[in-house]
């Protein structure tokens, strides 16, 4: 139980570094949903429920926010490759 514990922190220590950095040409949202969704497992694992709450809660707004700022982007350059026409 207490290993399942110390994997939950790492990643979650891992998320809270990755989305305080920088991300230019990577999916950052993503990368860092992800890694909280493994911290997810293992608080399951570790039957912490209000953790696991937590950590499913933050993949899951990491991903849609990822979702709405890729599709942004895309728009623009769509936008930026009309306006070169």
């Amino acid at each position: 139980m207490g290993d399942h514990v110390a994997r939950c922190d790492d990643f979650e220590k891992k998320a809270e570094e990755k989305l305080s950095g920088w991300g230019l040409f990577s999916s950052k949202y993503e990368d860092t949903a992800n890694l909280f969704d493994k911290a997810a497992n293992s608080f399951k694992l570790a039957k912490n429920w209000s953790k696991l709450q937590r950590g499913k809660t933050e993949a899951a707004g990491l991903k849609q926010l990822g979702t709405c700022l890729s599709l942004e982007r895309h728009y623009a350059l769509r936008h930026v490759l009309v306006l070169q026409v």
